[in-house]
């Protein structure tokens, strides 16, 4: 009786300094940027990934086994709409973008990574991040050679 009455204080305990912490990192502040950061995100790294993937001379064929993967996993309603219209409309204006755009893409999205990174950090109390250029660098790689990993890997899986 005694041991699960401490293990009960030990987990109340937990739960205790579990919710002083929420507050005083103001988690639920930090929940609601980060998910609209990284939705905004989205639009920008997609717009560079089809932008940069649409150069690409295997791009009508990864394009073609993603609209299969969505018809496939999707319900086939929303799948329809999304291939039919969106996904037509926005690779056509991301494959028109100046080299312009992509950089203002580009820089955009390495942006709100940084955000998000930044936000991580606060939250699980990092005393000290890693460089700044070492970041960017990082982000600079995987926007870059990310378009052409998810395009390999959607042609070998479909």
């Amino acid at each position: 009786m005694i041991a699960v009455l401490g293990k009960l204080l030990d987990v109340l305990g937990f739960l205790r300094f579990v919710l002083r912490r929420w507050a005083e990192d103001r988690c639920h502040q930090i929940a609601g940027s980060l998910t609209f950061t990284t939705l905004l995100a989205l639009a920008p790294m997609l717009a560079v990934v089809v932008s940069l993937l649409s150069r690409a001379p295997f791009f009508e064929d990864v394009m073609v086994q993603i609209k299969v993967f969505l018809l496939l996993n999707l319900v086939p309603e929303i799948a329809y709409r999304i291939i039919t219209v969106y996904m037509e409309q926005f690779a056509e204006n991301a494959g028109r973008l100046t080299t312009l755009g992509v950089a203002f893409l580009f820089v955009t999205a390495i942006a709100l990574m940084l955000t998000v990174d930044r936000s991580i950090n606060a939250i699980w109390r990092v005393r000290s991040s890693r460089p700044m250029w070492i970041s960017i660098l990082a982000y600079v790689v995987l926007l870059s050679i990310g378009p052409m990993l998810i395009g390999v890997s959607v042609s070998i899986t479909t």
